[in-house]
C-alpha cells in the first residue's frame, strides 16, 4: 500500500521530507527502501518499483521450482542399484570383466557409492502370503510349514528381518540381495549371507554328480582360498556348501 502523501517536488527533496515518507512506509508494514529510493521520487514512481521487485521476486521462485523438478526427473531416471549390479554382471560374464572393477567405475562415474533398494516389511508379507496361495495373514498362520519354520527359528513376525528370513526360505533370494558384487560373493550370491551352495556352484541339483561338486569347488577354491588372499570365512563357509552337498552321495 502507498501512502497519500503531498505530491509537491519541495517535499520530496528535502532531508526532513524524505525521513518521514521512510518511517510512514515502514510503519505501514511495507518492505524497508533505502533512503536514495525516496529521494526525487513520487509515489507513483515507487510503486512501480515495488511491483517490478514482486515479478522479480517471482520469476525467481518459478526457476528454483524448474531447477528442482528437473533434479527430481533426472534422478528418476538413473536405474536402482539393483539393476546396476545385475547390469554388471552381465557385462563381465559376456566379456570376462572382473565384477568388482567394473562396479568401482560405476560409482566413480555415479560420484559415490549406489544406494541399494531394500524390500519393505509390507512387500515380503505379501509376497509369502502369495507364494503359499492363501489371501490373507490369517490364513497363512495356520500353515503348518510356516509355523514350524517360525517356531524352529523363534521369529517374531512384526519386524522386517523375520519376514527376510522366511521371504529367502519360501519365496526367493529378494531383489537387494540378488547379483552381488563384492570379495564375499560368488556367482551373485553373499556366500556370508546366503546358504545357497547349488548356487553359489553354479550346478543343476538334478544333474550334477559328486564329481561336478568337488570340480565346482576347486575352481572356486583357487581364487578364495586365504593362502591366495582370500578371505577365510569365505573359504570355511565355502567347504560347509561342499561338504552339506556331498553328504547327499
Amino acid at each position: 500500500m502507498i501512502l497519500d502523501l503531498p505530491r509537491c517536488k519541495r517535499h520530496w527533496t528535502t532531508k526532513a521530507g524524505c525521513r518521514l515518507e521512510r518511517l510512514l512506509y515502514m510503519g505501514s508494514g511495507q518492505r524497508e527502501i533505502k533512503d536514495h529510493t525516496f529521494r526525487n521520487q513520487c509515489p507513483a514512481r515507487i510503486e512501480k518499483q515495488e511491483a517490478y521487485m514482486t515479478r522479480q521476486s517471482s520469476s525467481g521462485s518459478t526457476n528454483q521450482k524448474a531447477k528442482r523438478s528437473s533434479k527430481k526427473s533426472a534422478s528418476s531416471r538413473i536405474p536402482d542399484f539393483n539393476q546396476i549390479r545385475a547390469k554388471i554382471r552381465e557385462i563381465a560374464k559376456t566379456n570376462k570383466y572382473d565384477e568388482e572393477i567394473l562396479l568401482s567405475f560405476a560409482e566413480f562415474i555415479n560420484g559415490g557409492e549406489f544406494k541399494s533398494i531394500e524390500p519393505k516389511m509390507q512387500d515380503l508379507k505379501n509376497a509369502v502370503i502369495k507364494a503359499f496361495g492363501y489371501s490373507s495373514y490369517a490364513e497363512l498362520s495356520k500353515d503348518g510349514a510356516f509355523s514350524l519354520f517360525v517356531k524352529d527359528h523363534n521369529l517374531r513376525m512384526t519386524n522386517t528381518e523375520a519376514w527376510l528370513k522366511v521371504y529367502r526360505k519360501f519365496v526367493g533370494l529378494p531383489e537387494s540381495e540378488r547379483n552381488s558384487i563384492g570379495k564375499s560373493s560368488i556367482n551373485g550370491i553373499n556366500v556370508l549371507r546366503n546358504f545357497l551352495p547349488w548356487d553359489v556352484f553354479d550346478l543343476d541339483p538334478e544333474k550334477a554328480t559328486a564329481e561336478d561338486i568337488k570340480a565346482a569347488f576347486n575352481k572356486i577354491a583357487k581364487k578364495h582360498h586365504p593362502d591366495h588372499g582370500g578371505d577365510p570365512a569365505v573359504f570355511e563357509e565355502l567347504k560347509i556348501m561342499r561338504d552339506t552337498l556331498l553328504s547327499a552321495y
